[in-house]
């Protein structure tokens, strides 16, 4: 059966994506399919970890891959909060 999110075009995922922070794309949006897994894998992403948990940003990163980074930004100010 497909859903409807396999109607919808990679520009259009893309565009939904560009609303979206780095850790609701991947937590929302991967591992739904392969097709939604390969354009998730596509996207380009500008990292803002200035305020993020630990938690988050362990989860970003074991699901990013290097070449999707286009840009990083860091904060020297650690977030205890696990949310």
């Amino acid at each position: 059966m497909i859903s409807s999110l396999e109607v919808l075009s990679t520009e259009i995922l893309f565009e939904i994506f560009d609303y979206l922070t780095t850790f609701d794309i991947f937590y929302a949006w991967i591992n739904l399919n392969r097709r939604i897994n390969d354009i998730v894998g596509l996207y380009s992403l500008q990292l803002d970890f200035q305020q993020i948990s630990r938690s988050k940003f362990d989860f970003i990163c074991r699901h990013i891959q290097p070449k999707q980074v286009i840009s990083i930004y860091f904060s020297d100010v650690l977030i205890d909060r696990n949310t």
